[in-house]
């Protein structure tokens, strides 16, 4: 099977949370909470987690003249949430907890996500922008997105 056995279709979370669970779709590329809800409402199979490909990253976004105005605020962001992260990987019952409620979702749904994901902050690297890169260089290829886009050119360095 290849790339061209497959028809993309590209929509938002909750119409293809919609799609899977009703069998208008046969897979889903999704993201935690969406893949746990998947697993844990419909019995959905994990074909592939995309682990030795890319790490599960969040990011932190903020206006590139916000970010150069307010070197130090985004240094002590970085700083604070790494410590809301250690407790976080400190504290998955606690943190399972509270994300439960938060999202308003089933806990043993947010427990299988608390469970596999590394809650680790770090600072924007060139490392991480060429990881980047490399995925939306693959959406472009599978014509997922429709303009290529260069990543280094969205991102300010925090830290290298």
């Amino acid at each position: 099977m290849s790339a061209s056995d497959i028809e993309w279709v590209n929509m938002k979370q909750a119409d293809a949370a919609i799609a899977f669970s009703k069998g208008d779709v046969d897979a889903w590329v999704t993201w935690d909470p969406y893949t746990a809800q998947g697993q844990v409402t419909q019995q959905a199979k994990l074909l592939t987690n995309g682990d030795g490909l890319s790490q599960n990253r969040d990011f932190i976004l903020s206006t590139q003249q916000y970010a150069k105005k307010h070197e130090a605020v985004n240094e002590y962001l970085v700083k604070y949430l790494s410590e809301d992260m250690t407790w976080a990987n400190e504290h998955p019952k606690a943190l399972t907890k509270l994300l439960t409620k938060a999202l308003g979702m089933k806990q043993t749904i947010v427990a299988k996500m608390v469970d596999r994901r590394d809650w680790t902050l770090t600072p924007m690297t060139k490392a991480i922008a060429k990881e980047e890169q490399t995925i939306a260089d693959v959406f472009y290829e599978n014509d997922l997105i429709k303009q290529r886009i260069n990543v280094s050119d969205d991102v300010i360095y925090v830290s290298e």
